[in-house]
Protein backbone atom coordinates (compact mmCIF):
# COMPACT_ATOMS: atom_id res chain seq x y z
CA UNK A 1 0.00 0.00 0.00
CA UNK A 2 2.88 2.39 0.68
CA UNK A 3 4.23 1.40 -2.58
CA UNK A 4 1.24 2.38 -4.07
CA UNK A 5 0.94 6.03 -2.37
CA UNK A 6 4.34 6.51 -3.08
CA UNK A 7 3.73 5.68 -6.78
CA UNK A 8 0.46 7.52 -6.78
CA UNK A 9 2.26 11.10 -4.99
CA UNK A 10 5.37 11.37 -6.81
CA UNK A 11 5.35 8.90 -10.15
CA UNK A 12 1.85 10.04 -11.70
CA UNK A 13 2.69 14.19 -10.96
CA UNK A 14 6.59 13.77 -12.41
CA UNK A 15 4.76 12.06 -15.76
CA UNK A 16 2.06 14.27 -16.16
CA UNK A 17 4.10 17.44 -15.31
CA UNK A 18 7.36 16.11 -18.05
CA UNK A 19 4.11 15.54 -20.78
CA UNK A 20 2.97 18.64 -20.49
CA UNK A 21 6.36 20.32 -20.85
CA UNK A 22 7.08 18.14 -23.97
CA UNK A 23 3.21 19.08 -25.17
CA UNK A 24 3.87 22.40 -24.70
CA UNK A 25 7.32 22.63 -26.28
CA UNK A 26 6.07 20.81 -29.28
CA UNK A 27 3.38 23.63 -29.51
CA UNK A 28 5.94 25.77 -29.12
CA UNK A 29 7.95 24.51 -31.76
CA UNK A 30 5.34 25.16 -34.49
CA UNK A 31 4.60 29.23 -33.85
CA UNK A 32 8.09 30.40 -32.59
CA UNK A 33 10.53 31.40 -35.67
CA UNK A 34 13.40 29.59 -37.07
CA UNK A 35 16.15 31.49 -35.71
CA UNK A 36 14.09 32.16 -32.06
CA UNK A 37 13.81 28.52 -31.86
CA UNK A 38 16.60 26.81 -28.91
CA UNK A 39 18.11 23.74 -29.79
CA UNK A 40 16.58 20.73 -28.52
CA UNK A 41 18.96 18.62 -28.92
CA UNK A 42 20.97 18.83 -25.23
CA UNK A 43 17.88 19.33 -23.54
CA UNK A 44 16.94 15.82 -24.57
CA UNK A 45 20.00 13.93 -24.18
CA UNK A 46 20.29 15.83 -20.74
CA UNK A 47 16.66 14.73 -19.98
CA UNK A 48 16.67 11.12 -20.92
CA UNK A 49 21.01 11.15 -20.01
CA UNK A 50 22.28 9.57 -23.85
CA UNK A 51 24.81 12.14 -23.68
CA UNK A 52 28.43 10.39 -23.43
CA UNK A 53 30.03 11.72 -20.13
CA UNK A 54 32.69 14.44 -20.33
CA UNK A 55 36.32 13.65 -21.28
CA UNK A 56 38.04 15.25 -18.23
CA UNK A 57 41.90 16.39 -18.55
CA UNK A 58 44.32 14.19 -16.07
CA UNK A 59 47.00 16.18 -14.75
Amino acid sequence: LLAYAILATYVVPLLAYSAWQIWSRRGQAFTAPVGELPDPRPALADAIGAHPPQAKTRN
